[in-house]
């Protein structure tokens, strides 16, 4: 590493970290809105979800699992359908 790199090394490093702890932030944002949703919502939230993955769960399944577990899902493909799209989880609707 040379010295005319480093403020530019940090600078990068600075942005990392503070995207990382918007990242949290904005997944315990996101985590907070779907905890407040019935199962109807939080289905129709993951069926709307454009995610590089396809999401082939069937209509019994979603109806046949904890809420908690349903949950959990939802904010695992919406955390990955942001990173696909490049945008923040507490900016797309719910």
């Amino acid at each position: 590493m040379s010295i005319s790199n480093t403020p530019r090394e940090i600078l990068g490093l600075a942005a990392w970290v503070m995207s990382s702890e918007t990242s949290k932030t904005s997944a315990d944002e996101l985590a907070k809105k779907l905890a407040k949703m019935d199962r109807d919502r939080l289905i129709k939230k993951l069926r709307s979800l454009c995610c590089s993955f396809q999401l082939d769960f069937t209509d019994d399944f979603l109806t046949g699992i904890s809420l908690e577990r349903l949950r959990h899902i939802t904010l695992a493909a919406t955390m990955q359908s942001f990173q696909c799209s490049g945008h923040r989880p507490d900016s797309h609707p719910t």
